[in-house]
């Protein structure tokens, strides 16, 4: 038996409901030092002013078609997950919390809820934070992720940030187990 230091942060998040996830979202939320995925997605920006004024900080291309390498590393207790775009690079870290998943992006820390449904994997926002201090939720960046198995080595992606109910940014694509 696997001690609990030996299990992926989703292992702990889910219990043995990870282990009726898609044989894909199992591999890429596993155990394993290294996952890599790369696909080809679409990006987008909101048309408002917080959508301007985050363009500065996401560090994710203009909108448009991209090819998308995705990899996350396995440290410790940590998951560093890298998005490379050809122009941008965005990375975050990822922990367990609490029964939850903590993602630090920068500046921001999100504790997420996580939610498994047939082949999908759903990432809410549960509560955000500025540095260590917690953000009203009226003030919160609120991102959500979802993740759909299409098959034992393709994923749909799909990545949103709003802000006071206003679109931010997104990228969204089918991505290949590599």
């Amino acid at each position: 038996m696997e001690s609990n230091s030996d299990l992926s942060i989703l292992q702990k998040v889910l219990g043995h409901a990870f282990f009726r996830m898609p044989t894909i979202l199992r591999t890429i939320y596993g155990p394993q030092a290294t996952v890599s995925l790369v696909g080809d997605v679409q990006v987008d920006y909101g048309k408002n002013i917080f959508a301007y004024l985050a363009s500065y900080f996401i560090k994710m291309p203009k909108s448009g078609s991209y090819t998308l390498m995705l990899t996350v590393d396995k440290e410790l207790q940590n998951e560093f997950w890298t998005r490379n775009f050809p122009t941008q690079s965005m990375r975050s870290e990822v922990h367990y919390q609490k029964g939850t998943v903590m993602e630090k992006y920068r500046f921001f820390r999100f504790l997420m809820h996580v939610k498994i449904s047939d082949r999908t994997l759903i990432f809410n926002l549960k509560r955000s934070f500025l540095f260590f201090m917690p953000l009203p939720r009226l003030l919160s960046v609120r991102p959500s992720f979802v993740v759909v198995a299409q098959d034992k080595k393709h994923c749909h992606l799909e990545a949103e940030m709003h802000f006071l109910g206003f679109f931010l940014a997104s990228y969204s694509g089918v991505l290949q187990l590599q």
